[in-house]
């Protein structure tokens, strides 16, 4: 799936709720960024729920996010259930390093700053979709 320059990575059926709220928080960050930041240097979607955990980082020369989020159902005849909470707090926190760095390498001296402003976006991006989200 191709939506605004960012490709997603995710299985259609085990990660289809992953994408919808990326969806909405996306949508979101572009009413706050513009559409022409938030698109503007192509990145990849990805869960790696074995990952060490949330990154967005430019490896031969693609942009990647990446969140590490773990559902919460064992297999079996439901699919997969994500701890949503988790997910959107990942993923806001890595959308607001794109919109920083737009792929490029931050100023070490200040990522203490950074990581301020990537934490308050988190929490602003659980209060959106606390208000906005409706699972399908």
């Amino acid at each position: 799936m191709v939506f605004h320059n960012w490709t997603s990575e995710y299985t259609a059926q085990a990660n289809s709720e992953l994408l919808q709220v990326f969806k909405m928080i996306f949508k979101w960050y572009c009413s706050i960024f513009g559409e022409e930041r938030m698109t503007k240097v192509p990145c990849i979607l990805q869960n790696l729920p074995d990952a060490a955990g949330p990154s967005i980082s430019n490896r031969s020369g693609l942009l990647r996010l990446t969140t590490a989020v773990e559902s919460n159902i064992p297999d079996g005849p439901r699919k997969p259930a994500y701890n949503l909470a988790v997910y959107i707090f990942q993923l806001s926190h890595e959308l607001y390093h794109y919109v920083i760095n737009q792929g490029e390498k931050g100023n070490a001296g200040t990522t203490w700053f950074e990581e301020t402003l990537c934490e308050a976006m988190a929490l602003s991006g659980l209060e959106y979709a606390s208000e906005n989200y409706v699972s399908k």
